[in-house]
């Protein structure tokens, strides 16, 4: 009984050390085009960006990409983006933002022996010196209709 307890011990943990091996060579990648974008805030409504992610080595596998930490008024699409490397894709951001301001957008990659990885760029938005902006809301008019002579 002893020497198969013995044994049992012994599979185990070479079972173990072959998960833990297989682990230890991750697919390796990069994802590359990723820079900053900069919009005009309430003039510019979307913007693209293409993500080309290319195989370096290691196992090849599905690597499924999401983007994150969008600011308030800001939605992507596609939600995601998968394939196996080497791969591209895009996402299309849609802008209505509320504040101007330098905000990280985060693209969040992940695969199976690689785990999560992030990659990120700045998205600018800019204020806008559009003076119709600052028109907008309630406003008082007087109408004088005795203020027009015809006969000058």
């Amino acid at each position: 009984m002893k020497l198969s307890a013995w044994a049992l011990l012994a599979i185990t943990v070479c079972s173990y050390s072959a998960c833990k091996k297989s682990s230890s060579n991750p697919m390796r990648y990069s994802v590359n085009n990723l820079t900053d974008a900069t919009v005009q805030q309430y003039a510019d409504t979307f913007f693209d960006v293409g993500v080309a992610v290319a195989y370096i080595g290691g196992p090849q596998e599905a690597l499924t990409l999401t983007a994150k930490n969008l600011p308030a008024g800001v939605t992507v699409s596609p939600a995601t983006i998968s394939g196996t490397p080497s791969f591209g894709g895009i996402f299309s951001f849609t802008v209505n933002p509320t504040t101007s301001g330098t905000f990280p957008i985060t693209i969040e990659a992940k695969s199976a022996s690689s785990g999560t990885k992030d990659f990120s760029f700045n998205l600018v938005i800019s204020a806008n010196s559009n003076c119709a902006t600052s028109l907008t809301g309630d406003h008082t008019a007087v109408d004088n209709p005795n203020t027009y002579d015809p006969n000058p």
